[in-house]
């Protein structure tokens, strides 16, 4: 029920946004309906759907570090979809995203008594 409340917030948000800004455009080619519906369940539903799963099934806490590394994801689907050359810069800083996912996901050593 939360992920409909939020669902519709954020639609109802986002018209109230475009109508003040002159109302959306719907004059657009099929290719971009098509990716704009691609973009909708694949960036949207499909995310939302796996980060409610995640949270049933690995907790909050745990999502929560997981769902750091979805930036990286973004510049390497972005590279591979778009041909954005990766600099050393996001490589570096995507390899230190996964370290942190990784150790903060670590189990703690049992201290002795």
């Amino acid at each position: 029920m939360a992920a409909a409340y939020t669902a519709a917030g954020a639609a109802t948000i986002l018209g109230v946004t475009a109508v003040l800004q002159g109302g959306p455009t719907m004059a657009m080619a099929p290719i971009a309906w098509a990716m704009v519906g691609l973009l909708a369940v694949m960036s949207t539903v499909l995310a939302f759907l796996a980060f409610l799963h995640g949270l049933a099934v690995i907790g909050p806490v745990r999502t929560a570090i997981v769902s750091t590394i979805e930036p990286f994801w973004a510049a390497l689907f972005a590279s591979a979809a778009l041909g954005q050359q990766l600099s050393p810069r996001v490589l570096g800083g995507g390899v230190l995203i996964a370290a942190a996912v990784v150790i903060l996901n670590l189990r703690p050593r049992a201290t002795p008594a």
